[in-house]
């Protein structure tokens, strides 16, 4: 196999991978998206050692393809992630206010709770 073709492979299994980290979120899958993250760097070590060389222009079209599809699904990854991490800093906020308020509402509270009954 040529070198770019190789790299054309990588870039491909590289998107792959990324698609692969979306899929995971979508099934709250956390530890695989990490695990898939860390084949991702593995993998961008690997295509930074490979090197072209001389290719045909359909080749690079491919490696260019492969370049605007890691690109597009990085850039959904980053908003999903982004869009996440501010639900979780919602989420965090809403329940530090019921900790407190509750806090708070058992501060108030005379001893321990009873129900006065006579019959």
């Amino acid at each position: 196999m040529k070198a770019a073709h190789r790299v054309a492979d990588a870039w491909a299994r590289y998107a792959a991978l990324i698609t692969s980290q979306l899929e995971a979120l979508d099934r709250d899958a956390f530890d695989d998206v990490g695990l898939l993250g860390s084949q991702r760097e593995q993998l961008a070590a690997e295509i930074e050692g490979l090197e072209l060389d001389g290719s045909d222009p359909e080749t690079l079209d491919e490696i260019r393809r492969q370049l605007v599809a890691c690109i597009d699904a990085d850039t959904r990854l980053r908003e999903r992630l982004e869009r996440l991490r501010q639900e979780n800093v919602v989420g965090t906020r809403r329940v530090d206010r019921w900790r407190k308020a509750l806090s708070t509402y058992s501060r108030g509270m005379p001893g321990a709770a009873a129900i006065d009954v006579k019959f």
